[in-house]
């Protein structure tokens, strides 16, 4: 998510200290754009609707 151009913001719900230590830790993790390529492939975009 950190190489688009645009804002995400993915919300992380946890029940311990531990999930949010995963969570962070998956900033260190980077991808080759190959492989953003083949796990966006799938992706559809939608029209946005309602009131956002």
């Amino acid at each position: 998510m950190l190489s688009k151009p645009f804002i995400t913001a993915p919300i992380v719900g946890t029940t311990n200290v531990r999930h949010i230590e995963e969570a962070v830790s998956a900033l260190d993790i980077k991808l080759d754009d190959a492989t953003i390529k083949r796990l966006e492939a799938p992706c559809v975009p939608h029209i946005k609707t309602g009131a956002f």
